[in-house]
């Protein structure tokens, strides 16, 4: 109720703060009516918010309704953006890159963790074996802290995603006209180029953090190209 109350004010000062500020302010952008999982994971990856998909479309495209099934108890915000990731992120982004990245090499890869009697456990266990102040996946830790060095896992995050924002700069710039020109967004008609024109121009400024939008506006159009 507070975060839905002041979210205004939130978003309000943290986007005259950092570019990584300014990222963040956009989790409070959001009105009541909103499916709040898939806000913050569209903001988190700086893609387009649902309101700015229906600004951006030129013709309104359909909301996707996701059904949850019939659970035994009420979940915690935390579990509930777990399912989301376990229901959307994890099955189409995440997952089909390893078995893209894999198969390219002639390898089948397997995610242990990923073992549904292993996710059913963790689903059930109780919230503070999760996370315990700041230690998280705290339950797992202890266990391989009997198995491995601690070097190898008690650390930071270390992602793998690629460096686009710099590459839409130099190695992949001929993609922005090719694809994201004003004659190819005004003939395919599926997105407005006074819209798409702004990001283009705030990213050419510095503006890194537009690179996600850009991407998924290529991809669009490359699938619209490809398939006249």
């Amino acid at each position: 109720p507070i975060l839905r109350s002041s979210r205004g004010i939130i978003h309000h000062l943290l986007s005259l703060g950092t570019e990584r500020m300014q990222r963040a302010s956009w989790l409070f952008n959001f009105n009541k009516e909103i499916d709040l999982q898939r806000h913050i994971f569209s903001q988190e990856q700086f893609l387009f918010s649902a309101k700015e998909v229906s600004k951006l479309m030129v013709i309104p495209v359909q909301k996707k309704f996701f059904v949850k099934s019939q659970l035994s108890r009420k979940l915690h915000p935390d579990e509930n953006q777990a399912l989301f990731d376990i229901q959307n992120y994890l099955s189409d982004d995440l997952l089909h890159k390893v078995d893209m990245a894999s198969m390219h090499h002639s390898l089948e890869v397997r995610v242990p963790l990923l073992d549904h009697k292993v996710v059913e456990f963790s689903l059930n266990l109780n919230r503070n074996l999760k996370k315990r102040g700041n230690v998280s996946k705290y339950l797992l830790k202890q266990i391989l802290y009997e198995y491995l060095p601690a070097h190898l896992f008690d650390r930071a995050k270390r992602g793998f995603s690629v460096p686009l924002a710099k590459w839409l700069r130099n190695d992949l710039a001929y993609l922005l006209e090719n694809y994201l020109s004003e004659q190819i967004i005004r003939e395919a008609g599926l997105v407005k180029w006074s819209i798409v024109a702004s990001i283009k121009a705030k990213f050419k400024a510095g503006k890194s953090l537009y690179y996600n939008r850009l991407w998924a506006l290529i991809l669009l159009h490359k699938w619209w190209k490809d398939n006249q």
